[in-house]
Formats: structure tokens, sequence, C-alpha cells
């Protein structure tokens, strides 16, 4: 009899190969995020790290420690009033989790509104 750790590898493969077949751009989006989030932290006054993979992403932002909560606040809050629902991970992380079925069109919208955000608050 298999072990549950053995077992999960081979339950994971169909899934992975259905979400290839469902959702073919899925890579491609979650590269174009990617790529669109380095060339925004790039841009910023601050020093800033793109992590993740694929949909599920997080730009790290370098913040002064005793301004990061203040700063978090008003960038959370920002975005929300002009439209995107963004989360912060951990003390210094904007997590990012749009859904499967998001355009690219869309994906570069919300990133110009984060980019928007961050200029005015940064």
């Amino acid at each position: 009899m298999l072990s549950g750790l053995e077992v999960f590898p081979l339950i994971c493969i169909p899934w992975t190969l259905l979400l290839q077949i469902k959702f073919p751009t899925i890579n491609r989006k979650g590269e174009l995020l990617s790529g669109l989030l380095s060339d925004l932290a790039s841009d910023l006054p601050v020093e800033g790290r793109v992590k993740g993979k694929g949909l599920l992403i997080g730009l790290e932002l370098d913040l002064p420690e005793d301004q990061t909560a203040t700063l978090f606040s008003e960038i959370l809050g920002g975005c929300r009033e002009k439209g995107l629902l963004i989360l912060k991970s951990g003390t210094s992380v904007i997590r990012i989790a749009p859904p499967l079925v998001i355009t690219e069109d869309e994906l570069r919208t919300g990133v110009n509104i984060l980019k928007n955000v961050l200029k005015e608050i940064l």
C-alpha cells in the first residue's frame, strides 16, 4: 500500500495537465505579470523584488521599518479606491492573486493602478 507522500505526486499530475489544457495561457499571463512587476520595481524610489510564480505573485518593498504599516495601509487603501484589490503578505510584500481567467489587458490595467498609487505614496 502506498503512503500519502508517495501518492501525492501521482494525484497532482492529472490536475496539472487539466490546468494546462483548460487554461493554456496561465504561464504566459504569469510571465507577463512578473515582467510588468519587475519593470515597476525598477522604477520605484525604494528597492523592490518580485516573488512568487505564475499568477500568485508578490512585490516585496524595502520600506523604512517605522513607516511600513502606515505606508502599506495607504497603498492598500489607494488601490482599493481605484478598483484594485491586493493584499499584504508578511510585513513587506504586496500580494497579487488574480483569477485564472484574467485577461492580459486587465493585468496591465491592474499594474498601472498599482504603479500610480505607489508613485503617489512613495
